[in-house]
């Protein structure tokens, strides 16, 4: 919508525009500064996100070498269990 030159309400809106020109401008440091930091914490959380996904992803795909340290130390413990026969070290 355009209004003629004379109007009260274009100046008016010049004179809103210019002040929220200036009131942006003394702020422009600031306010990039805060939208350069939201764009890059944005980045890095997708950048976190697809790194978990692919190592997850190279989780179910990988080879095992062996068995994991679970399994290993459920195998120490079992084979540290009293057996049949052996002696409880207690004077009987």
């Amino acid at each position: 919508m355009s209004l003629p030159d004379g109007d009260e309400m274009k100046v008016v809106a010049v004179v809103v525009a210019a002040e929220a020109t200036a009131r942006e401008s003394d702020n422009l440091e600031v306010n990039l500064r805060r939208e350069l930091d939201a764009r890059r914490l944005a980045h890095k959380t997708c950048e976190d996100a697809d790194y978990v996904e692919r190592a997850a992803a190279g989780r179910k795909t990988a080879p095992r070498w062996g068995p994991s340290f679970l399994e290993r130390r459920r195998a120490q413990l079992d084979a540290a269990k009293p057996r049949p026969g052996d002696l409880t070290g207690r004077g009987t």
